[in-house]
């Protein structure tokens, strides 16, 4: 309904009602069968007046619909620093990442999969910009658009597939088990399977923009030495001052990183840094947000 996955309400019990409405309105012969007030009813499912469809749907009487879910991706984006950044960040997945009783990902494509074969659930993550350039170029104009193409450029897609076994198992298989934080739920259950077997640092600095007379420093200073001892102090001071202009204050020593045999929670090494919906795209035609009930 907005014409792009970049980003998206996570009401999915809003969601298919506007989309059962919007079916409603271009195909003669359903007009009246959901009733708009009904649809958007979030406690006790969707009053269906049967005998209105046509036939040979058409039965008598009414029925209360509480739709079963068969599939559902859930979804999440990471911003990087740069589209190198995010290309480098799923590589070392690939490399160091393990799912619990799934071990290492399958790689196809530069995507990373985990339970790609599975009936029940899988995790596939990949860098967005180079896969929704490919898609916008063959698609619709409003894929195009240069602020989708630049929200996108760095990130890295989360997408966390639930086929209907495993929505029944975890009793989220009908509509109405859903709220505005399953989808984040779900998420976090798939991600917090995975370990990292060695240290993942996301910077918040591009070092591809820093001069390459200062990125010895930079790499010095992330690593956490002490550059005193490294430099003599007119050079630490201008080095200081010309880094400054890309966010790094070497003043500011950095602790050392864990030694690499450490293991972590890959959820716990990006909480906080997930992407949101963009305050550009609210009240505009490329965010549908679903009516309050």
């Amino acid at each position: 309904m907005q014409g792009h996955n970049l980003f998206g309400s996570d009401d999915l019990h809003g969601l298919i009602a506007d989309c059962l409405l919007k079916i409603q309105d271009h195909i003669p012969g359903l007009e009246g069968v959901f009733n708009r007030d009904d649809l958007h009813n979030r406690d006790d499912g969707w009053l269906v007046r049967a005998h209105e469809l046509p036939a040979p749907m058409g039965v008598s009487g009414e029925w209360v619909c509480n739709l079963q879910l068969s599939r559902v991706d859930c979804t999440r984006m990471l911003l990087l620093p740069s589209r190198s950044d995010a290309l480098s960040f799923v590589r070392t997945l690939v490399d160091s990442g393990v799912m619990k009783y799934r071990g290492r990902a399958s790689v196809t494509g530069g995507t990373a999969y985990y339970g790609k074969e599975s009936r029940r659930s899988a995790l596939k993550v990949y860098a967005k910009g180079p896969e929704y350039e490919y898609h916008a170029g063959k698609s619709a104009n409003c894929l195009v658009k240069p602020e989708l193409l630049a929200y996108c450029d760095a990130a890295v897609r989360f997408e966390a597939v639930y086929r209907g076994m495993e929505l029944k198992r975890l009793g989220k298989h009908h509509l109405l088990a859903w709220n505005l934080e399953t989808v984040n739920q779900l998420l976090d259950i798939q991600m917090e399977k995975i370990n990292l077997s060695e240290n993942v640092r996301l910077s918040s600095v591009d070092e591809a923009k820093i001069p390459k007379w200062l990125r010895g420093t930079y790499r010095h200073w992330e690593n956490g030495e002490d550059l005193m001892e490294l430099m003599s102090r007119r050079t630490w001071y201008r080095h200081r001052k010309a880094l400054f202009e890309f966010g790094v204050d070497i003043a500011a020593t950095k602790p050392r990183e864990r030694q690499s045999s450490d293991v972590m929670a890959v959820k716990r090494v990006l909480d906080g840094r997930w992407m949101d919906v963009p305050d550009w795209a609210r009240g505009t035609p490329l965010y549908h947000e679903p009516k309050t009930a």
